[in-house]
């Protein structure tokens, strides 16, 4: 058998990019709003991989308003720098704004169900509905109970415990929250199941990248390529670490499903939706897509739950750290 020479090989990977961007100009897209002047093949990379890019952004919104696109390697960019702005786009026309482009990295990941990350269509719709069953409205009032317990808790760990475990405290409250609405389960001490989960996923979504920033994200074509070849590593690591996204998504059902069995399953979102399901006689293939909706929406709250709570909390704190004179207000309003 003869192998290509990697020289060759890397020969015929630049033609195709060369004839894919040659293929699609940069400027050839219609109907976008303004853009910065942009680098050749690049796009605004240069300029949007600096320090704080943010500032960049914002900067350039002054010269070309609220709405303006960026390009990177010939993907375009709608970004969105007012409040307006984001409401008109993605409230107001979410039909047309709220689909998700896909994520290389996330689907190696296992983000593959999942409603944070659907594009729009029927699955998402479905999860969409499902989610504001249990959340929308005056729903999400019933589970102040739960939430008054948890920081009951909180408070005693912060006051009574060791202050150099703080972080552990509030990963803890965080997690045990969505843990006791999505699979009624409370997260007891440090080494629960639960809680070792969600320190692993936060470490697969730290060693993956943000989303949809990943080269291999605007080269799909990349995650075929060999592990050595460059710019494969995040699609590596997100194979590497798709074991814990799984943990995530199957481990509390198949506790919940076992406790159903003998009935000692608490109340809560995937028991009920588990019985709605059994009831509904539903077979084949629309009830394999029906489990497959309560496994995301169930994943979504617990992934997205513990990790926006626990970084809040966090960020409240340090606040309240390093500007007593405004802890003190609170404290007197308390009071």
């Amino acid at each position: 058998m003869e192998f290509i020479h990697p020289l060759g090989f890397g020969t015929i990977i630049l033609t195709f990019l060369l004839l894919h961007f040659w293929r699609r100009p940069l400027g050839s897209r219609s109907g976008l709003p303004p853009s910065p002047p942009v680098d050749s093949f690049i796009g605004h990379l240069r300029m949007v991989a600096a320090k704080n890019p943010e500032l960049v952004a914002h900067e350039w919104a002054r010269e070309y308003g609220d709405i303006f696109h960026t390009k990177i390697f010939g993907q375009p960019i709608i970004m969105l720098n007012s409040v307006k702005a984001a409401i008109d786009l993605l409230e107001k026309r979410s039909l047309n704004y709220s689909t998700r482009p896909g994520f290389v990295v996330y689907k190696l990941l296992g983000w593959t169900s999942t409603l944070t990350f659907l594009p729009n269509g029927d699955q998402f719709k479905n999860q969409r509905k499902l989610f504001q069953r249990y959340f929308g409205g005056s729903k999400s009032q019933e589970y102040q109970p739960i939430q008054q317990e948890e920081a009951r808790i909180l408070a005693e760990n912060l006051l009574l415990g060791d202050s150099n475990d703080y972080d552990k405290y509030l990963r803890r409250f965080a997690v045990s929250i969505v843990m006791r609405i999505a699979y009624g389960h409370q997260v007891s001490s440090d080494d629960d199941e639960y809680n070792i989960i969600s320190r692993n996923v936060a470490t697969a979504l730290n060693a993956t990248g943000p989303p949809g920033g990943m080269v291999v994200d605007f080269f799909p074509f990349l995650q075929y390529m060999p592990s050595w070849f460059p710019g494969t590593h995040f699609a590596n690591q997100a194979r590497r670490f798709q074991g814990y996204v799984r943990d995530l998504h199957e481990r509390p059902i198949e506790q919940i499903r076992q406790k159903m069995e003998v009935g000692t399953a608490p109340e809560c979102l995937v028991k009920s939706e588990l019985e709605n399901l059994a009831s509904s006689q539903t077979v084949g293939l629309d009830f394999n897509a029906q489990l497959e909706d309560i496994i995301g929406v169930a994943g979504a709250i617990y992934a997205a739950g513990f990790d926006t709570t626990w970084s809040t909390m966090t960020s409240f704190l340090l606040a309240m750290v390093i500007n007593p004179d405004v802890q003190q207000k609170a404290q007197e309003e308390i009071e």
